[in-house]
């Protein structure tokens, strides 16, 4: 590195996906310096789904989590900032499970928002188009020949590395009612 480059001066993506069958994330740097914008992947970590049956919606959530660990541990070891990250998820539920308050969430929704929450900001979590989700390869899995091959897996998407103002920007549309949510009893009144 030139006197100029700081080593520390790089943006971290986290992608994260689940599937019927497994579940993970996948985390890249970026470089911020010069004119050339390279991503690479630094680490990922995927888990086969639980035995029990857990829903899709729920099964994102966690992946979720586990992205949002592998960020903090991630930045544990380099001393980044948490809240530095860009966190993407195709889910449109477990997005607005992530950016709502978690109390508002039955039990095992909102201790996992809760904990995203604590190492994550809900604004930092975007709504990456599935077909661009390099975590995708994560959940279904690909063989080992197969992966060599992907350039999205080293490099993520490719308007990741573009300028920020071509990333997708549309706003994942949520579902309302979203699942999980608390019944608010009624007061009574004495």
């Amino acid at each position: 590195m030139d006197g100029t480059t700081r080593k520390d001066n790089y943006q971290i993506h986290v992608f994260c996906d689940a599937s019927e069958r497994a579940y993970g994330a996948v985390l890249y740097i970026q470089p911020t310096h010069g004119t050339e914008t390279r991503v690479r992947i630094a680490c990922s970590k995927n888990r086969l789904d639980p035995l029990k049956k857990v829903k899709l919606p729920r099964l994102e959530l966690i992946a979720a989590l586990v992205g949002t660990r592998l960020l903090y541990y991630f930045c544990k070891e380099t001393g980044k900032n948490t809240t530095e990250a860009t966190m993407w998820s195709d889910s449109t539920v477990a997005l607005g499970w992530i950016r709502s308050d978690p109390n508002r969430w039955k039990t095992f929704v909102g201790n996992r928002a809760t904990e995203i929450h604590t190492h994550t900001t809900p604004s930092q979590w975007k709504h990456c188009p599935g077909e661009d989700n390099p975590a995708d390869y994560l959940s279904r899995g690909v063989t080992a020949e197969q992966l060599k091959e992907l350039r999205t897996w080293w490099h993520g998407p490719t308007w990741l590395a573009e300028d920020p103002h071509r990333w997708p920007h549309q706003e994942a549309q949520t579902h309302h009612p979203l699942p999980d949510e608390k019944k608010v009893s009624p007061h009574r009144v004495h």
